[in-house]
């Protein structure tokens, strides 16, 4: 689970900037270790065209091509325990 700086539990992500280039495999990795739902923009200038709605003023009429995948966390297959034991010796060293 992953929590915000309040403490609040996080259920969804949006991948921005260059994620958008991930693999399919990679994305899915990420849903399943932050155990959120992970929606990613088809748009590879998904950054540029953020900048230009927010200059435009936020247009209620802003035209948003393509489809946003979702990937579901799975359920664990071991991924994520061997994060805890990563996570567990970073901080250790830390």
């Amino acid at each position: 689970m992953v929590f915000d700086q309040h403490g609040t539990a996080i259920a969804k992500a949006q991948q921005l900037l260059s994620l958008t280039r991930l693999s399919r495999h990679r994305v899915e990795q990420q849903a399943d270790l932050t155990d959120c739902t992970v929606e990613r923009s088809p748009q590879l200038e998904a950054t540029a065209k953020g900048i230009a709605w927010l200059a435009a003023g936020r247009p209620s009429d802003w035209v948003v091509p393509g489809t946003i995948a979702r990937f579901e966390p799975r359920p664990d297959t071991g991924r994520c325990e061997r994060f805890m034991v990563f996570q567990e010796v970073l901080h250790a060293m830390l």
